[in-house]
């Protein structure tokens, strides 16, 4: 059968053939990459442009003329960073990155009412309608109150650390020998032999003994400073066990770009006494 594009029927039944058989259907007037990619619609794939875009540690600023596919961008990054991986099958970022889910605000100005109020409140509005439908705001008092339960833990086994051990003598790199009894820094030896006591504080005690507040700030603070010097002194002696009953409790504080595994070891160690 011979086809003339010219003639309605021949131009309608050429048509329907491409759709059907060998194109995809046209994304016309799609702004959502997952309508695009759940109804088979024709993509482009720019993922590996996108890929080198989030990597570039900077902010982005596209400043673009209607219909040059800014919102499908938008889209196409909130299903990146939410995991989306099934709309991305087949895509040359597929194996790329880690698809772990992260919080994603998207704000269209369209959805902003700035019309009958100023746009600096018509924003703030639109952020706290976002903030209470993700539950961001419940999340990150969760997080604090994790953070502050770790923190108390980790100052309670430091202090339960140094306690344990009646008596700790360590010199430290200017030939000054420090003795600490039940935690607390009681006696130093200065470097011509002369010995000295302790400033006015709280007197040592034994675990037994309750912990009150000003003992506990003292333990921390001698606990910081061994943990700051301890590459840089020597451990003389031990009068009983020095050393933690329990590992360091985990860090739930959100961590800072370039975090890797090094950084994370380092704190890890920094966070045992003993």
């Amino acid at each position: 059968m011979r086809i003339n594009p010219d003639r309605e029927g021949d131009f309608q039944l050429l048509t329907q053939l491409c759709y059907n058989t060998a194109m995809q259907k046209l994304p016309i007037g799609i702004q959502f990459f997952d309508s695009l990619r759940e109804g088979n619609f024709l993509y482009v794939d720019k993922t590996e442009q996108i890929y080198r875009l989030i990597n570039t540690g900077t902010f982005v600023f596209l400043s673009r003329p209607r219909r040059f596919g800014k919102s499908l961008l938008v889209s196409t990054l909130q299903h990146l960073f939410q995991g989306h991986r099934e709309l991305f099958h087949g895509l040359w970022i597929e194996d790329k990155v880690d698809w772990r889910p992260r919080p994603v605000l998207v704000i269209n100005f369209n959805d902003l009412d700035y019309h009958e109020q100023p746009l600096e409140l018509a924003l703030t509005n639109h952020l706290d309608r976002l903030a209470a439908e993700e539950r961001f705001e419940e999340a990150a008092a969760t997080r604090d109150r994790l953070a502050a339960y770790t923190s108390a833990l980790r100052r309670s086994l430091r202090c339960a650390t140094l306690r344990a051990p009646s008596l700790i003598r360590f010199s430290t790199p200017d030939g000054t020998t420090v003795e600490l009894e039940f935690g607390v820094a009681v006696r130093w030896c200065d470097p011509d032999g002369s010995w000295r006591l302790g400033e006015a504080g709280p007197e040592p005690e034994p675990p037994t003994q309750a912990l009150t507040k000003a003992l506990a700030d003292e333990l921390s603070t001698v606990a910081a400073w061994i943990d700051r010097y301890a590459d840089r002194c020597r451990l003389e002696h031990v009068g009983g066990v020095w050393a933690s009953a329990w590992p360091p409790p985990p860090d739930v504080r959100p961590r800072p770009q370039g975090w890797n595994n090094q950084s994370r070891e380092t704190a890890r160690r920094s966070t045992a006494v003993g």
